[in-house]
């Protein structure tokens, strides 16, 4: 989606500052490695109706990875917007 709006290589750019919300470093490929695997998991429960192999513990890294990615992806989001609007 970001890159439609011009804006490349976004989980690189919000990285830095989405270690420190997290509380410790991470892979490169953190950020969209556990969003594949949240959305993947989301299928599995959403075709099958089997949550039983979700753990709390799943459930609640995943609330947390969520919520600072959104975080983060809306205020890249504005960034880019008030750029685009300074620009006119």
């Amino acid at each position: 989606m970001f890159a439609c709006l011009g804006v490349t290589d976004i989980f690189g750019q919000i990285k830095k500052r989405f270690d420190s919300c997290w509380r410790k470093p991470t892979a490169a490929t953190f950020i969209p490695d556990k969003l594949d695997e949240i959305v993947n998991r989301r299928h599995i429960v959403a075709h099958t109706a089997d949550a039983l192999k979700i753990t709390r513990s799943d459930l609640n890294e995943s609330l947390k990875f969520l919520k600072i990615l959104a975080r983060l992806l809306d205020i890249e989001l504005r960034k880019h917007v008030d750029g685009i609007l300074k620009t006119r």
